[in-house]
Protein backbone atom coordinates (compact mmCIF):
# COMPACT_ATOMS: atom_id res chain seq x y z
CA UNK A 1 0.00 0.00 0.00
CA UNK A 2 1.31 3.44 -0.92
CA UNK A 3 0.16 7.04 -1.18
CA UNK A 4 0.89 9.04 -4.33
CA UNK A 5 -0.07 12.43 -5.63
CA UNK A 6 -2.95 12.20 -8.08
CA UNK A 7 -1.57 12.07 -11.62
CA UNK A 8 -3.65 13.11 -14.61
CA UNK A 9 -3.74 9.53 -15.94
CA UNK A 10 -5.45 8.42 -12.68
CA UNK A 11 -8.01 11.22 -12.70
CA UNK A 12 -10.90 9.28 -14.26
CA UNK A 13 -10.33 6.38 -11.84
CA UNK A 14 -10.29 8.81 -8.93
CA UNK A 15 -13.56 10.45 -10.07
CA UNK A 16 -15.21 7.05 -10.42
CA UNK A 17 -14.12 6.04 -6.92
CA UNK A 18 -15.08 9.41 -5.45
CA UNK A 19 -18.54 9.37 -7.00
CA UNK A 20 -19.06 5.76 -5.87
CA UNK A 21 -18.06 6.80 -2.34
CA UNK A 22 -20.85 9.40 -2.42
CA UNK A 23 -23.38 6.80 -3.55
CA UNK A 24 -22.20 4.46 -0.77
CA UNK A 25 -22.45 7.06 2.02
CA UNK A 26 -23.96 5.41 5.06
CA UNK A 27 -27.67 6.26 5.03
CA UNK A 28 -27.90 6.16 8.81
CA UNK A 29 -25.26 8.90 9.00
CA UNK A 30 -25.95 10.91 5.83
CA UNK A 31 -29.58 11.61 4.91
CA UNK A 32 -30.50 11.02 1.26
CA UNK A 33 -30.84 14.78 0.65
CA UNK A 34 -27.13 15.23 1.45
CA UNK A 35 -26.11 12.33 -0.79
CA UNK A 36 -28.15 13.63 -3.72
CA UNK A 37 -26.75 17.14 -3.30
CA UNK A 38 -23.15 15.91 -3.08
CA UNK A 39 -23.49 13.66 -6.12
CA UNK A 40 -24.81 16.59 -8.18
CA UNK A 41 -22.29 19.07 -6.77
CA UNK A 42 -19.17 16.94 -7.21
CA UNK A 43 -19.46 16.39 -10.96
CA UNK A 44 -16.50 15.41 -13.13
CA UNK A 45 -16.19 19.07 -14.19
CA UNK A 46 -16.25 20.36 -10.61
CA UNK A 47 -13.60 17.87 -9.48
CA UNK A 48 -11.46 18.76 -12.50
CA UNK A 49 -11.76 22.45 -11.62
CA UNK A 50 -10.62 21.69 -8.05
CA UNK A 51 -7.77 19.51 -9.33
CA UNK A 52 -6.55 22.29 -11.63
CA UNK A 53 -6.44 24.91 -8.86
CA UNK A 54 -2.87 25.97 -8.18
CA UNK A 55 -3.42 25.68 -4.43
CA UNK A 56 -4.99 22.19 -4.45
CA UNK A 57 -3.47 18.88 -3.45
CA UNK A 58 -4.88 15.43 -4.20
CA UNK A 59 -3.45 12.17 -2.84
CA UNK A 60 -4.46 8.62 -3.70
CA UNK A 61 -3.92 5.49 -1.63
CA UNK A 62 -3.16 2.52 -3.86
CA UNK A 63 -2.85 -1.21 -3.35
CA UNK A 64 -0.74 -2.25 -6.32
CA UNK A 65 -2.45 -0.20 -9.06
CA UNK A 66 -5.91 -0.23 -7.47
CA UNK A 67 -7.09 3.11 -6.04
CA UNK A 68 -8.37 2.36 -2.53
CA UNK A 69 -8.62 5.81 -0.98
CA UNK A 70 -8.11 9.52 -1.46
CA UNK A 71 -7.76 12.83 0.31
CA UNK A 72 -7.90 16.27 -1.26
CA UNK A 73 -8.16 19.92 -0.44
CA UNK A 74 -6.27 23.18 -0.78
CA UNK A 75 -3.85 25.56 0.90
CA UNK A 76 -5.16 28.85 2.23
CA UNK A 77 -3.07 31.37 4.23
CA UNK A 78 -0.90 28.77 5.99
CA UNK A 79 -3.76 26.34 6.54
CA UNK A 80 -4.66 23.23 4.57
CA UNK A 81 -8.41 22.72 4.19
CA UNK A 82 -9.36 19.05 3.66
CA UNK A 83 -12.35 18.99 1.35
CA UNK A 84 -12.87 15.24 1.33
CA UNK A 85 -11.30 11.97 2.42
CA UNK A 86 -12.52 8.50 1.61
CA UNK A 87 -11.48 4.85 1.75
CA UNK A 88 -13.31 2.02 -0.01
CA UNK A 89 -15.22 -0.16 2.47
CA UNK A 90 -13.08 -3.31 2.25
CA UNK A 91 -9.93 -1.30 3.13
CA UNK A 92 -11.37 0.59 6.13
CA UNK A 93 -9.78 -0.04 9.54
CA UNK A 94 -6.59 -1.20 7.81
CA UNK A 95 -4.56 2.00 8.24
CA UNK A 96 -5.37 3.60 4.87
CA UNK A 97 -6.96 6.73 6.35
CA UNK A 98 -4.06 7.14 8.78
CA UNK A 99 -1.55 6.74 5.94
CA UNK A 100 -3.37 9.35 3.84
CA UNK A 101 -3.43 11.83 6.73
CA UNK A 102 0.21 11.11 7.67
CA UNK A 103 1.32 11.77 4.09
CA UNK A 104 -0.73 14.97 3.95
CA UNK A 105 0.56 16.11 7.35
CA UNK A 106 4.20 15.58 6.36
CA UNK A 107 3.75 17.52 3.13
CA UNK A 108 1.93 20.34 4.92
CA UNK A 109 4.81 20.62 7.39
CA UNK A 110 7.26 20.84 4.47
CA UNK A 111 5.11 23.64 3.04
CA UNK A 112 5.24 25.50 6.38
CA UNK A 113 1.51 25.14 7.04
CA UNK A 114 0.59 25.66 10.65
CA UNK A 115 -2.74 23.82 10.68
CA UNK A 116 -4.92 21.29 8.88
CA UNK A 117 -8.69 21.78 9.15
CA UNK A 118 -11.92 20.19 7.95
CA UNK A 119 -15.44 19.38 9.01
CA UNK A 120 -17.59 16.28 9.09
CA UNK A 121 -21.12 15.40 10.03
CA UNK A 122 -21.13 14.75 13.78
CA UNK A 123 -22.96 11.42 13.36
CA UNK A 124 -19.81 10.08 11.66
CA UNK A 125 -18.39 9.01 15.03
CA UNK A 126 -16.22 6.22 13.59
CA UNK A 127 -14.36 8.73 11.42
CA UNK A 128 -14.17 11.30 14.22
CA UNK A 129 -12.60 8.62 16.46
CA UNK A 130 -9.91 8.07 13.81
CA UNK A 131 -9.28 11.79 13.41
CA UNK A 132 -8.87 12.22 17.17
CA UNK A 133 -6.52 9.20 17.40
CA UNK A 134 -4.22 10.83 14.82
CA UNK A 135 -4.12 14.16 16.60
CA UNK A 136 -7.10 16.19 15.40
CA UNK A 137 -9.25 18.04 17.91
CA UNK A 138 -12.89 18.95 17.64
CA UNK A 139 -12.70 22.74 17.80
CA UNK A 140 -16.36 23.56 17.29
CA UNK A 141 -19.75 22.01 16.94
CA UNK A 142 -22.18 23.63 14.51
CA UNK A 143 -25.68 22.63 15.58
CA UNK A 144 -28.48 22.44 13.04
CA UNK A 145 -26.07 23.55 10.30
CA UNK A 146 -25.86 22.23 6.73
CA UNK A 147 -28.90 20.16 5.85
CA UNK A 148 -30.17 20.81 9.41
CA UNK A 149 -27.54 18.40 10.74
CA UNK A 150 -24.86 18.88 13.40
CA UNK A 151 -21.30 19.23 12.05
CA UNK A 152 -17.94 19.05 13.82
CA UNK A 153 -15.05 21.34 12.87
CA UNK A 154 -11.71 19.64 13.45
CA UNK A 155 -8.14 20.89 13.35
CA UNK A 156 -4.59 19.76 13.95
CA UNK A 157 -1.77 22.17 14.77
CA UNK A 158 1.46 21.37 12.97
Amino acid sequence: MKVVELARNDFKGFVKLFQQSLIDLNGSIYPETIKEDLIQGFSFQHLLMLYNRLDSLFYLAKDQQKIIGFIFGWFEHGIFWVDWVGVIPQYRSKGVGTLLFDTLTNFCREQKCHKIVFNTITKNSRAIDLYQRIGFKVEALFKNHWYKEDWSYLSKEL
